[in-house]
């Protein structure tokens, strides 16, 4: 048997649901700076290989930041710090905004998996993981 619609239940459940979304946003509320951490930092920041061996020089490109440049952390490979400037295609006007910085992996490090970190002038943040093998073996299979 079909019930009719009470506008006094219906009334209740909109405001028993607004209650709810009241209360989720209280405990998670909206990120004011989403904008300034992307939900996807790997798709914004690219490293060239990304598999390497202790040794290898690594050009890392980032669209991750909207004005200014950027700089780039690869400590965690003995690789530095370092400034990241306008790629090549980005100065001849191919791929807009796509900021370049080149490092090397440090011949003592060990094998693994490595962050390589981008933070924005605009306060943006990206990063990249790098896969460092011990051989050239292992890095082609």
């Amino acid at each position: 048997m079909k019930r009719p619609f009470s506008r006094a239940g219906g009334m209740l459940a909109l405001a028993l649901t607004g209650a709810a979304c009241a209360t989720a946003l209280a405990v998670n509320p909206p990120n004011a700076f989403a904008d300034s951490t992307p939900n996807h930092p790997d798709l914004e920041t690219t490293a060239t290989p990304t598999r390497v061996v202790p040794g290898d020089h690594v050009l890392l490109n980032t669209t991750a930041c909207r004005r200014g440049g950027a700089r780039a952390d690869a400590t965690a490979v003995d690789g530095g710090t370092f400034s990241m400037e306008p790629s090549l295609t980005s100065q001849i006007g191919y791929r807009k905004n796509v900021l370049s910085g080149r490092f090397r992996v440090s011949p003592d490090t060990e094998p693994g998996n490595y962050v390589i970190k981008v933070e924005c002038d605009d306060g943006r943040r990206s990063e990249r993981t790098l896969e460092v093998y011990a051989t050239r073996d292992r890095h082609d299979g």
